[in-house]
């Protein structure tokens, strides 16, 4: 349980070029917004201490729409070319600027999660002890969803992970706790048209 004697960092990975989209889908509209500035909104309203979208340095628009939020737009060159590499920009950041303790933790979930929600983050930081640090991660049935918590201590291993593996590794390797909710909203990002199409539909 969240007893406050922890802070929690969340990651938003937001440097892909939606090739499978065909278009800049996190500039898509979303319920009167573009699509990243919901994810954002979500996140901000959450209870998390400090979130952090990580950019790629050639897209300006993008970079515009997050300045304008109440984030860390985190901007590294070379752009990141995997989500594991912009999960190492942001925990880079995050050793760099905030002097992080052993009993915080970070959260991690893809830019282009709609049904995202303040409510579920909230649920995964509350599930969260500090004193017995285990991976929390929403589970809807059979499925793990977004967004995934770590203890602070296992940014190391994001940073051991060779070029086949990804962050999902680390679910693989430490002991994980899943918290059951009750909706598929943390499993439904968005890839392709049709993907968009039942987001705004409301049909994850």
């Amino acid at each position: 349980m969240n007893d406050g004697s922890f802070r929690s960092f969340g990651i938003v990975p937001a440097a892909g070029l939606s090739q499978r989209m065909g278009a800049h889908k996190l500039l898509l509209p979303y319920q009167g917004l573009t699509l990243i500035e919901h994810v954002l909104s979500q996140w901000a309203a959450s209870r998390v201490h400090h979130t952090l979208v990580v950019l790629n340095s050639a897209d300006d628009v993008m970079i515009d729409k997050c300045k304008a939020t109440n984030v860390v737009c985190v901007i590294p060159e070379p752009a990141p070319r995997e989500m594991k590499h912009s999960v190492q920009a942001g925990l880079t950041w995050i050793q760099q600027h905030m002097e992080p303790r052993a009993n915080d933790a970070w959260m991690l979930a893809p830019a282009d999660l709609p049904g995202l929600s303040s409510r579920i983050i909230d649920l995964v930081i509350d599930a969260y002890d500090p004193g017995d640090p285990k991976i929390v991660v929403p589970r809807h049935g059979d499925r793990r969803g977004h967004p995934a918590m770590f203890p602070w201590s296992l940014m190391h291993d994001v940073f051991e992970l060779n070029e086949h593996q990804g962050v999902n590794r680390l679910l693989e390797c430490h002991a994980v706790m899943d918290v059951p909710v009750g909706n598929s909203e943390i499993l439904s990002d968005v890839d392709t048209p049709d993907d968009y199409q039942r987001s705004i539909n409301g049909n994850p």
